[in-house]
């Protein structure tokens, strides 16, 4: 449940709240490390291009 909640923070881009229920979650697998680490390249990527389309 925890990795699903992070995954949609994400996606959202709410990293911070991502990083907030990892914290939370006591038992952590191979999923909820995939999460948080794609939650924060996805935010990274969002970053770039935004800052690529204020360049231009």
């Amino acid at each position: 449940m925890g990795s699903l909640l992070m995954g949609f923070y994400s996606r959202c881009g709410f990293v911070k709240d991502a990083a907030e229920v990892l914290d939370e979650i006591t038992e952590r697998d191979i999923v909820v490390y995939t999460s948080i680490i794609t939650g924060y390249g996805q935010s990274y990527k969002r970053l770039a291009a935004s800052r690529q389309l204020v360049a231009y």
